[in-house]
């Protein structure tokens, strides 16, 4: 079964980087969660402008790789 779960670690493309290594991982997206702005830029998150966090949807199959591995 395909599965969806969120991530946020510090910089996403290192997060994105580190999960798209693995079989069983289907597709990543990087964005921003929780913040106070509706659509921030890049350069706001990482002054601290937004209240964003940097995070990652990571779209797996339960069949390949298990939450419990990584």
């Amino acid at each position: 079964m395909i599965k969806t779960i969120y991530l946020a670690g510090g910089c996403f493309w290192g997060v994105q980087h580190y999960f798209d290594q693995f079989d069983g991982i289907l597709k990543t997206i990087v964005g921003y969660a929780n913040g106070k702005t509706q659509n921030p830029e890049y350069k706001d998150v990482k002054a601290g402008l937004t209240g964003h966090a940097e995070t990652l949807e990571i779209q797996y199959d339960d069949k390949m790789i298990s939450l419990s591995k990584y």
